[in-house]
């Protein structure tokens, strides 16, 4: 479980600078192929939606070394694992489709991401105090 929650990190860590760097330069040639002259909200949205998913591949990393260190909370942090994903699937991937796109329809996915992140932050608490080191049964 630890080693897919850090390959998982690791390519959400990828992604997020790869749409960060291909979005800076890319995004304002593709609306002005598109004739869109206010680049400053789809900037804005590529700009949060990289900065959310990157703060969540860190979040990731320290999903994989709590896996890594306890015997115990592990289901848990798993789920805030599963939680993070799904945030940066729906919250950041949903804020570069808008960039891209304009397509406004497609906002109303964002807050669901957001609740994904929300209850990923959540689980990782309960996680953190249900942790214990290997071979620790109590504190």
């Amino acid at each position: 479980m630890a080693k897919l929650v850090l390959v998982l990190a690791a390519i959400c860590g990828l992604t997020g600078v790869a749409a960060g760097a291909l979005g800076d330069h890319m995004l304002q040639a593709h609306l002005e192929s598109q004739q869109i002259t206010d680049v400053d909200k789809p900037l804005e949205r590529l700009q949060i939606g990289v900065r959310y998913q990157m703060f969540h591949a860190t979040a990731l990393l320290g999903v994989g070394a709590l896996l890594l260190a306890s015997d115990r909370g592990r289901g848990t942090a798993m789920f805030a694992a599963l939680c993070f994903l799904a945030g940066v699937i729906a919250f950041s991937g949903t804020l570069y489709a808008l960039a891209f796109t304009q397509n406004e329809s497609l906002a109303m996915i964002v807050p669901f991401g957001g609740m994904a992140y929300l209850l990923g932050w959540a689980a990782l608490i309960v996680a953190g105090l249900q942790a214990r080191p290997h071979g620790q049964d109590d504190e």
